[in-house]
């Protein structure tokens, strides 16, 4: 699968935690430019240095990873007139989403999620964030076949934000249907822009 095209953000984790900084600045880098992009590799050290060395919760990690994405989101755009559409995993990358969207919601923009999966198959973290989505009383669409995702991805707007929190640095292997076919119907959308959380889920 290719990559997200058009304006794709890729929001590294590497906002997860302050005291891991001295650990960063031991990370070669090209120029200052990219010292802060890390590898899919490096954020994996970094978030199990937080939680091993530093004894954060994962929790906590998902908390500041979401909050510090849509904080970069209201700089990087202003508030569309259309909707943020947060496309969760049933992983802790779909966790982040929750926060993400949460945030957001909070901020006044609207905000829409889409549960790709079987609740039932939440990681622990991202189901505490799925049951505070859904504490707040906001929607979360469960979709699960390919043909829906086309669908929803058609009924998109130019003025939309596609927020991919689908698979993160944890995921490995080749994707499968139908989130395959997510994967295609986000790329032929015709929206604003497409935020990847963490990494590209393509």
């Amino acid at each position: 699968m290719s990559l997200w095209h058009r304006s794709t953000q890729v929001l590294r984790a590497a906002a997860r935690i302050c005291p891991i900084k001295r650990y960063m600045d031991t990370i070669p880098t090209m120029n200052d430019a990219t010292r802060n992009v890390l590898t899919r590799d490096q954020i994996r050290r970094v978030d199990r240095l937080a939680v091993t060395q530093f004894k954060m919760p994962s929790i906590v990690l998902m908390e500041n990873a979401g909050k510090n994405a849509a904080d970069w989101m209201r700089r990087r755009y202003d508030r569309p007139s259309g909707a943020v559409n947060v496309f969760c995993g049933t992983g802790n990358n779909g966790g982040d989403g929750f926060v993400v969207g949460r945030h957001l919601h909070n901020a006044g923009w609207k905000v829409r999620f889409l549960l790709c999966g079987d609740r039932e198959k939440l990681s622990d973290d991202a189901r505490t964030n799925h049951d505070i989505v859904a504490a707040t009383g906001l929607p979360v669409s469960i979709v699960t076949e390919a043909q829906e995702f086309r669908r929803v991805c058609a009924a998109l707007r130019k003025n939309d934000i596609i927020v991919d929190a689908l698979f993160g640095t944890g995921f490995s292997g080749a994707v499968r249907e139908p989130l395959a076919e997510a994967i295609r119907a986000v790329n032929d959308a015709d929206v604003q822009a497409v935020v990847a959380i963490d990494v590209p889920s393509g």
